[in-house]
């Protein structure tokens, strides 16, 4: 599953829009596992670092 991530995510309806639009790149972005330590976590004042 690991090496076929970015092709699954295309694949579903919001990898198709947005790749219908040009983002395609952001979908493989998104696709990228380990590359972070950091989890986002969105407030009130937008997006902190929840650890």
């Amino acid at each position: 599953m690991r090496d076929r991530l970015p092709e699954r995510l295309l694949a579903c309806a919001g990898g198709q829009e947005l790749a219908a639009v040009d983002f395609a790149a952001d979908v493989a972005v998104a696709a990228e596992l380990d590359v972070s330590d950091v989890v986002p976590l969105l407030g009130a004042d937008g997006f902190r670092d929840a650890g």
